[in-house]
């Protein structure tokens, strides 16, 4: 609980508070309430802009994210196609630039998002960053989560590199594999996953979620970058087939993993229909389902005798499943900066009970304009102010 001493030398009238906090899944939260010393005066209900994120960090916090989960994808297609799909004759060289480009992106998006929590918390625009508030980040959970994934971006890094030329041992997969899931985790455990009413249960849907669409997604991309232009028929009736069921076990994954997330972070029907949140997963739901259908139909064709033909009409098909990938990305990332549907239904219910009344022996309220509580990321801000009418008495 949250203690701040206030001063008790006010005139009377009607106050104002507006304060703003870090909830658990590391998105502010802001609200207010007014209360009357000695004489009630009329006031109105705004609190001010104490749960406002400038538009410029929230569109910039949007963009890290999406950043990241394109890194996500492009580490994940080229170190699976390498290791499991890729004729020998090819160079190896299109793909591990794929792969490091993906690092790159991942470490970039991950700094810009430690960078964009200090205003994406206080409130304030993209450069409002002091030193002292991002020591406050780099503290938090957020903040070690997200250094963790540094760490462990550097770490894949070195490790890939036998890998991706086709040397590395069983130890080295294994050790990345491990790697590559705990990096993952830093994702579901930084955001809404990680204060879930289930987070045991949200934290594992979400890296089985996001590692799914990253194998899948990723190997689309390597496919129609590099297979279905360099390969020849031979080796694309080896690989079509088997990637074709990885891919088919991925989607499977990423279905079920995802609807175990909307259960338990929708809730209710209500929930799914009257909440931005609700709202994305069905727009979400809606496009992977289209995007589903040109998979099946490339299945199809990938069961078929691989001639020039079918590879034209094979590049066509994953050209378009890439491209409704790229829009599902979009729609994740705006996602993960929205609040909860039960979150959303769970506080319009409390504020719809009403503002409660009670009556002070003593008049109680802060003066302050700007009191900063340092023990969390965020700046929590209490703004008292009068109001400048009186009600007669």
């Amino acid at each position: 609980m949250l203690h701040i001493p206030v001063r008790n030398d006010v005139p009377r009238g009607t106050y104002l508070v507006s304060y703003r906090v870090l909830s658990a899944d590391s998105h502010p939260v802001g609200a207010g309430f007014s209360y009357s010393v000695g004489a009630p005066s009329s006031t109105g209900s705004a609190v001010g802009d104490a749960g406002r994120t400038d538009r410029a960090v929230a569109i910039a916090v949007s963009v890290a994210q999406y950043v990241g989960y394109a890194g996500l994808v492009l580490i994940a297609g080229p170190a699976l196609m390498l290791f499991a799909f890729w004729p020998q004759r090819l160079s190896r060289t299109g793909p591990t630039r794929l792969a490091y480009l993906g690092i790159a992106l991942a470490w970039l998006a991950t700094v810009l998002e430690l960078h964009l929590q200090v205003p994406y918390s206080n409130g304030g625009g993209l450069f409002s960053t002091s030193v002292h508030d991002l020591a406050d980040v780099l503290s938090s959970r957020y903040g070690v989560l997200h250094l963790v994934r540094l760490g462990i971006l550097v770490l894949a890094a070195f490790l890939l590199g036998p890998h991706l030329a086709g040397q590395g041992g069983k130890v080295r997969r294994t050790l990345l594999v491990i790697l590559g899931i705990v990096g993952v985790a830093t994702w579901g455990i930084s955001g809404h996953p990680g204060a879930s009413s289930a987070p045991a249960l949200t934290v594992i849907s979400d890296v089985a979620h996001l590692t799914s669409a990253a194998i899948w997604l990723g190997g689309l991309v390597v496919l129609l970058g590099f297979l279905l232009r360099k390969a020849n028929t031979k080796e694309l009736g080896a690989i079509l087939p088997v990637w074709s069921n990885w891919a088919m076990m991925a989607v499977a994954v990423l279905v079920l993993a995802g609807t175990a997330q909307a259960l338990v972070e929708i809730g209710d029907v209500n929930s799914l229909l009257h909440t931005t949140y609700g709202l994305l997963v069905l727009l979400k739901a809606g496009l992977l389902i289209l995007v589903l259908a040109v998979a099946a139909f490339s299945r199809r064709l990938a069961a078929r005798k691989p001639g020039e033909q079918t590879v034209q009409r094979l590049r066509q098909t994953v050209l378009a499943e890439v491209v409704g990938a790229v829009v599902i990305l979009g729609l994740a990332s705006a996602l993960v900066q929205t609040a909860p549907a039960r979150t959303v239904t769970t506080a319009a219910a409390q504020q719809a009970s009403g503002p409660f009344s009670r009556h002070a022996p003593r008049p109680s309220c802060t003066s302050c304009r700007s009191t900063s509580i340092r023990r969390r990321p965020a700046t929590t801000n209490c703004t008292c102010s009068p109001s400048p009418r009186r009600a007669p008495r």
